[in-house]
C-alpha cells in the first residue's frame, strides 16, 4: 500500500502520538421482518446437503455477491432471539426460512489506503452451522475477499459464537466482501444472524529517507511530503514535531521528526509518505539553546497530496524581529558552494533539482524559538486542503 510495506522498521523508530482505531459495523437484518435484506445476498443450494461437492470458487463468490437478497426472518423456536448487536436480525433464503445450505454475502467500505493493524470480530447464531461437517469440501465458514478464516466451523441456534481475528494483510482499500457458509443439516429450517465489527489503526506518516524525490516532470508521488529544516543555536535536545490530521476521521496526531542537526552541519532533509493525512497548521518547537542574535528552528514543507496537488508552507512567528530571522535573507545567507556542501544526502538528483526544492522550501522560512506555532500557508487559506 503506497511504499509503506518498505519503510515499516524507518517509521517504527520514530516518536509519534498514536492513531486512534476506527470501527467499521456490518450486520444482516438490514430491513423489516419479511422483506429483503438490502445489504445481504446469497447462493443457495439444497437441503440437508453441502452447497459444493469441491472447494469455493472465484465463480461461486461472485455469484453469492451478484444473487437474490437474503429475507429478514423472525427467529424461529428454539432459535436465539438475537445476539449483542440488537440491531442484527436472522436472515434467510425466503421468508418460510426454507432449510437449504446458502453462501451469504455482505459489503463493506474501508476508505483507508493504510493501517499499522486491523481486526475483525465476528458474532453470530446459526441453523445449522457455519461450513461443512468434517469430510466436506467447505469446512471454513467465514471469507473475507474470498479468503477462508481459520477456525471458523461450527456455531448452532441457542447461542451466541463470537471469533476474532487478525485481518491485517487480507483488509483492502474500498470494497470488501464478507461470505458466511450456512451448511444445512436437519432439513427442517435454516437461516443465520450476524454481526462483524472491523477496527482499524491507521498507520501514521511514515518517514521515507532523509533524499528527496526530484519533482522534475512531476515526479513526486501523491500522498508525499517533504521537509527542510535547520537549527541555529546549541546543538543538545532540539526537536521538531508536525501537526497531522487524518484526511477521513479529522484526527490530529503530532509526529516527530528525525534529529534535527545544526545547520554549521547539514540542511536537514526528510521525505514521507503520507497515507491517509495531510499536515495542519501547526509546528512544535522544544530544545532551543540560543547562542546568538538569531537563533532557533526554521523549516518548509512541499507536498503533494492525494490528489495531485501540491502545497508550500514556511515557520512563521507572529512576532517581530530586529533582526531579519529568515533563512536566505542576511544574516542568514548560504552561497551555491556552501549549500551543496551542507546538502551531501541530495548529491545524486538529476539537474540538481533535489536540492533546489530544498532551497525553495528553506529560503523564506523563519527560524522559531520553543513554543506552538500556526504556519504561513503559501496559498494563504487557514487550513490545508482536505
Amino acid at each position: 500500500m503506497n511504499r509503506i510495506s518498505a519503510t515499516l522498521l524507518l517509521c517504527s523508530a520514530l516518536p509519534i502520538a498514536s492513531a486512534s482505531a476506527q470501527t467499521i459495523v456490518f450486520r444482516s437484518g438490514n430491513g423489516q421482518h419479511g422483506q429483503p435484506d438490502s445489504k445481504v445476498t446469497l447462493l443457495a443450494g439444497s437441503s440437508s446437503s453441502e452447497l459444493r461437492p469441491q472447494a469455493f470458487v472465484a465463480q461461486d463468490f461472485s455469484d453469492a455477491l451478484n444473487g437474490p437478497n437474503a429475507t429478514v426472518v423472525s427467529s424461529y423456536p428454539g432459535w436465539i432471539s438475537g445476539i449483542s448487536d440488537a440491531s442484527a436480525s436472522w436472515v434467510a433464503v425466503n421468508s418460510s426460512r426454507t432449510p437449504k445450505s446458502a453462501l451469504y454475502a455482505i459489503k463493506f467500505n474501508v476508505g483507508n489506503t493504510c493501517w499499522q493493524s486491523a481486526s475483525l470480530q465476528f458474532s453470530f447464531a446459526v441453523d445449522d452451522q457455519l461450513g461443512d461437517p468434517s469430510g466436506g469440501a467447505n469446512q471454513l465458514g467465514l471469507y473475507l475477499n474470498q479468503t477462508a478464516l481459520a477456525g471458523t466451523s461450527g456455531g448452532g441456534i441457542g447461542s451466541e459464537t463470537t471469533w476474532s481475528f487478525d485481518v491485517s494483510g487480507i483488509l483492502q482499500p474500498g470494497e470488501n466482501t464478507i461470505h458466511v457458509y450456512d451448511r444445512d443439516n436437519g432439513a427442517i429450517v435454516s437461516g443465520v444472524i450476524f454481526s462483524g465489527r472491523v477496527q482499524i489503526t491507521p498507520m501514521p506518516p511514515a518517514f521515507l529517507t532523509n533524499a528527496l524525490t526530484s519533482n522534475r516532470f512531476n515526479g513526486m508521488p501523491n500522498n508525499t511530503l517533504q521537509v527542510t529544516a535547520s537549527y541555529d543555536g546549541i546543538p543538545g535536545s532540539q526537536q521538531l514535531d508536525l501537526e497531522f490530521r487524518h484526511a477521513l476521521t479529522g484526527q490530529t496526531i503530532w509526529v516527530t521528526m528525525p534529529p534535527i542537526l545544526d545547520r554549521s552541519i547539514v540542511i536537514n532533509t526528510f521525505e514521507f509518505d503520507l497515507c491517509d493525512w495531510v499536515p495542519s497548521c501547526r509546528c512544535r518547537i522544544s530544545g532551543v539553546v540560543p547562542n546568538g542574535s538569531v537563533d532557533g528552528i526554521a523549516f518548509g514543507m512541499y507536498w503533494k497530496d492525494k490528489d495531485g496537488y501540491y502545497d508550500l508552507r514556511h515557520s512563521r512567528s507572529d512576532g517581530l524581529a530586529s533582526i531579519s530571522p529568515f533563512e536566505g535573507a542576511w544574516p542568514i545567507t548560504y552561497t551555491d558552494a556552501t549549500w551543496a556542501f551542507l546538502t551531501p544526502q541530495l548529491a545524486g538528483c538529476v539537474n540538481d533539482t533535489c536540492r533546489q526544492q530544498a532551497r525553495i522550501m528553506l529560503y523564506g522560512s523563519e527560524l522559531l524559538l520553543d513554543g506552538v506555532y500556526t504556519l504561513c500557508c503559501q496559498n494563504f487559506n487557514s487550513l490545508p486542503k482536505k
